[in-house]
């Protein structure tokens, strides 16, 4: 019989939807779709079909088992069933789109009621106590808390604590191989190596320097101990005989950004393309006016001054601008309609 005419049927017989029915059956009474399908007297495709196209939820994989636990024997025979097979990745996922939604069973579940009947601390408290004020690892108080690493991982970056440096038991242990004045401030040289032709040093204790490692250029250094004061991000060392590893002072030269650009570009030309490419940048650089270097903030002190009836180039000259921005802003601003 086709299968619309046998929906009609069932649900002219029992006197509700199919779906209604389906859901009472497999819910309330607790049946499978085997015994729905005995039932109805249809095939179990019939009522696996009307599943899918109704939406109903079905039951988690294994759900008898909950709350019930195994005999010694029967885990001996599994384990041994199951000794050196390997599970596919479709299995695997199967397994844990089946436990979706059921209790968690996993060492550390009640773990924050557990601590807080112990301690009388919250689980966040507790943790950054380990592991900030007693100094243990998080491996450590995994095995004091008889949980699993990745659980651990998950509770930190939940609670947001914050974790140790990388490397921060090696502060004060590296062997110092000279020491550096800057100032008032005395720093610890733990190494030194090149790169790029540049003699790089690693003070960790530098406030400028580039990365977790403490890596400092030499010629920068040389320079600051020269000065006695930190240089600057807008300050460049230029090594005036062009050789990269000639940290001499007499060698070393302080320039900003565009002094030791023009420098370098000093006689040299570049072809069209290359400009417009440059020009290009800079104007989806430089497309907001106010992020122009030589943008004036005066739009406020303008507006005042036009509304009280003061001219051009009283404007000027109170503001400390020349007329032809007084100009640009009043168009811009739209002022001559007020």
């Amino acid at each position: 019989m086709p299968g619309k005419d046998r929906t009609k049927e069932i649900e002219q017989k029992f006197n509700i939807s199919l779906k209604e029915l389906l859901m009472k059956m497999y819910w309330e009474q607790n049946k499978s779709q085997r015994d729905i399908a005995k039932e109805l007297n249809v095939s179990t495709g019939f009522v696996c079909l009307k599943f899918k196209r109704y939406e109903i939820n079905k039951r988690s994989f294994g759900y008898w088992k909950i709350g019930k636990k195994m005999s010694e024997e029967h885990k001996s025979t599994l384990r041994n069933l199951h000794k050196g097979k390997k599970m596919t990745l479709e299995q695997r996922k199967k397994i844990s789109e089946s436990r979706k939604g059921t209790p968690s069973h996993r060492k550390g579940a009640g773990l924050a009621e557990r601590i807080r009947k112990e301690t009388g601390k919250d689980l966040k408290g507790y943790l950054e106590g380990l592991y900030w004020e007693e100094g243990m690892s998080q491996k450590q108080i995994c095995e004091k808390l008889n949980i699993s690493t990745p659980y651990m991982a998950r509770l930190f970056k939940r609670f947001k604590i914050e974790k140790r440096p990388r490397g921060y038991w090696l502060v004060g242990k590296a062997e110092v191989i000279d020491t550096v004045t800057i100032g008032t401030d005395i720093h610890k040289v733990t190494g030194k190596f090149r790169k790029k032709g540049y003699v790089v040093l690693i003070i960790k204790t530098h406030p400028f320097s580039s990365n977790q490692n403490g890596c400092v250029f030499e010629h920068r250094v040389k320079m600051e101990e020269h000065l006695g004061r930190y240089l600057t991000e807008k300050e460049i060392v230029h090594h005036i005989n062009e050789i990269k590893d000639d940290n001499r002072i007499e060698n070393l030269q302080v320039m900003d950004r565009g002094e030791h650009t023009r420098h370098h570009h000093e006689g040299s030309s570049l072809s069209d393309d290359a400009k417009k490419q440059i020009a290009d940048k800079a104007k989806k650089r430089l497309s907001n006016k106010k992020l122009h270097p030589s943008y004036k903030n005066i739009d406020k002190e303008l507006m005042e001054l036009f509304k009280n009836g003061n001219t051009v180039s009283e404007i000027a000259e109170k503001l400390k601008v020349t007329r032809k921005t007084v100009y640009n802003k009043i168009n811009y601003l739209n002022l001559k309609e007020i």
